[in-house]
């Protein structure tokens, strides 16, 4: 599996869409086969789909930006996609969610490496963090929109370093993982998924191949 530097990851499949924050990105379409037996949403009405992620509010001038740009920007026609950290803690969370729906907009949150931030147990932290977005009406599974006209499907991934980093010219960020003081390998506790040990030192043995397997 890829090497992923950080957990969320997503996939958007469909006919071409601009999607438009504070940039464009075009997506190609694919394959419209349904994910079953995989819960999934449908959504309708919606003319504009937005991607942002690394929200990072714990810093009070970001959650600031977010209110100005949620009140300038988004609409009740609008789908927002936060890929990821937005937040260790519940509140800050719970307040994110808030103002972005409420200017109409619907959102996916797929959870970022910042999320799974837990000195007890990650695994139960990720489980909490989607139960208060399904309570909230935040969407975590996958959703397609419009699905009877040029479908649009967004299917949420997770992932995990897994110690490899297959981008030639970049090998020097494969070596000496024990050196490296990223805060996930000190926030994060995975107790089924022990250190790697060796050259990789603080990665998760397996975890990434965890992950996988819950995407498919």
């Amino acid at each position: 599996m890829p090497f992923s530097r950080g957990l969320s990851s997503f996939f958007l499949a469909a006919a071409s869409i601009r999607i438009n924050l504070t940039s464009t990105l075009s997506i190609s379409s694919s394959s419209h086969r349904l994910p079953d037996p995989v819960k999934y949403n449908v959504l309708h009405d919606v003319t504009r789909v937005l991607c942002l992620s690394d929200l990072h509010v714990d810093k009070q001038a970001n959650l600031e930006w977010l209110k100005r740009k949620s009140a300038s920007t988004l609409t009740k026609s609008d789908l927002l996609i936060v890929a990821g950290d937005i937040s260790h803690r519940y509140e800050r969370l719970r307040n994110t969610f808030e103002i972005i729906q409420g200017t109409g907009c619907r959102v996916i949150f797929v959870p970022g490496n910042h999320e799974a931030w837990d000195d007890q147990c990650s695994y139960r932290k990720l489980k909490d963090v989607k139960e208060l977005c399904r309570d909230m009406g935040v969407l975590v599974d996958p959703t397609v929109i419009n699905s009877f006209d040029n479908p649009l499907w967004i299917l949420p991934l997770l992932s995990w370093y897994d110690g490899s980093l297959e981008i030639p010219g970049c090998e020097d960020l494969c070596t000496d993982f024990s050196g490296w003081p990223w805060t996930d390998f000190r926030a994060c506790e995975w107790n089924d998924h022990p250190p790697m040990g060796g050259s990789y030192a603080k990665i998760p043995l397996n975890l990434a191949n965890y992950f996988h397997e819950l995407n498919t």
